[in-house]
């Protein structure tokens, strides 16, 4: 008799176990998804012009025989031949250091006037003293330094006839001004960065065509890449 009861109770021992394994077998099927990739967070988002002001010059761009900078200045289409600087060949950096130099031109009519052929330098548009090894990133633009610790890098605007000044502009601070660099090798001389900044000046002569305040954004530069 005790035989038979334990036979009986291994049989429904065994019996349970089963159910249950055509529960576990019976249930719906959960997939873990994959995590979101989130996108890497950026400094710098398209723009759309806000300025209804006109009667400003915009200038020659330039052969851009080393690299070009692209753009909306105030609510224009805007371009500039650029290229990298380093101590070898400019005073104002040391051998840590590199610039960015983004030109434009008094060529061909501009203004309802010819200038002609000749490359004659009009704005000078300057980001500076960049460490040779800086980190990809954001940063914001400043007028009196680099400071990559603090997030700052150097930059500078004027407008020219050549080597004499038609009116320097500071930085608004105000607005929203930032560099995001995407890409740096020294080697191949390779620069890809995004940009937009806000000027204003003291010294406007009073006319249309240099305004005393502007604005460049959606700028994108662009220096040794394909």
């Amino acid at each position: 008799m005790d035989n038979f009861m334990k036979l009986i109770n291994f049989v429904l021992f065994v019996f349970v176990i089963l159910c249950l394994s055509c529960q576990d077998d019976n249930s719906p099927m959960v997939t873990e998804e994959p995590p979101t990739e989130l996108e890497p967070e950026r400094c710098i988002n398209i723009e759309e012009a806000t300025s209804e002001a006109s009667g400003f010059l915009v200038f020659d761009k330039g052969l851009q025989e080393n690299g070009n900078s692209s753009g909306i200045k105030i609510n224009k289409e805007w371009e500039a031949s650029s290229s990298l600087a380093y101590s070898d060949t400019y005073h104002g950096l040391d051998s840590t250091q590199f610039g960015v130099i983004n030109l434009t031109y008094w060529r061909g009519v501009i203004g309802g006037y010819d200038y002609g052929e000749f490359f004659t330098t009009a704005e000078v548009f300057l980001v500076w003293d960049i460490p040779l090894d800086v980190p990809m990133g954001c940063y914001s633009l400043s007028d009196n330094e680099t400071n990559i610790a603090q997030g700052l890098i150097d930059c500078s605007y004027s407008l020219n006839h050549d080597d004499q000044w038609i009116a320097s502009y500071q930085l608004d601070r105000s607005a929203e001004n930032h560099i995001e660099i995407i890409k740096y090798d020294q080697e191949n001389e390779v620069f890809v960065a995004k940009l937009e900044a806000s000027f204003f000046t003291d010294e406007n002569p009073g006319l249309p065509e240099y305004p005393d305040s502007l604005r460049f954004f959606n700028v994108d530069i662009v220096i040794g890449a394909e």
